[in-house]
């Protein structure tokens, strides 16, 4: 079952994204969010998923300058819910919340801050304007271009930065760690891997 639509956004406002699957957030020159949702349950008949996927509603609100999008989890156990979206939102969105109970996150194009976090599955991200904070219980983590300090940590997965334009704290449990460029410190810590540092203008 699909959902899309759009969401007037305000200039310099916040976006937060919950769900239960993969998201996809993509900044743009537009002046509104635009989504699409796809939801998906596995079950026994036609009459069943329809039942349960009502129950999953998708809501589309905004308060003040933050839009929010949230998939309400069905509660329907060994149905093997999940709810990818994919989202456009305002270049200039001054903060980007995101969250899943499982799948990947990723995020491109965006001005503001981003924090992402994801009970299992990979984040990507680049081009992002300000900081990023990112966790997940068991995935990769890639950062491209990232304007400012960068904060992440991975339960289980390589975590590879292509340029953080602050400070930088990388720590997985059990993976490599790669970064090119550091315009602040870096912490880097790993259970299991390798370490790899380009050019870092702070300590490590």
């Amino acid at each position: 079952q699909t959902v899309d639509g759009t969401l007037p956004a305000a200039p310099g406002g916040r976006l937060k994204v919950d769900s239960a699957g993969g998201i996809v957030v993509r900044g743009d020159e537009v002046n509104e969010v635009r989504y699409t949702a796809k939801k998906r349950v596995r079950v026994d008949s036609e009459a069943e998923a329809k039942r349960l996927l009502g129950r999953a509603r998708f809501r589309s609100t905004r308060e003040g300058s933050t839009a929010t999008l949230v998939v309400d989890d069905p509660g329907c156990g060994r149905c093997e819910f999940s709810a990818d979206m994919k989202v456009s939102a305002p270049r200039v969105t001054l903060e980007t919340m995101l969250s899943t109970r499982g799948g990947a996150v990723e995020a491109y194009d965006l001005d503001g801050r981003v924090t992402a976090a994801t009970a299992g599955g990979a984040i990507q991200m680049d081009r992002i304007g300000h900081s990023v904070r990112a966790s997940s219980a068991g995935g990769p983590i890639t950062l491209g271009t990232i304007g400012g300090p960068v904060r992440v940590e991975t339960a289980g997965g390589p975590i590879k930065l292509g340029a953080a334009g602050g400070d930088a704290v990388l720590t997985t449990s059990a993976g490599s760690i790669d970064a090119d460029q550091v315009d602040g410190s870096v912490l880097a810590e790993t259970a299991g891997g390798s370490i790899r540092l380009g050019r870092v203008k702070g300590g490590v």
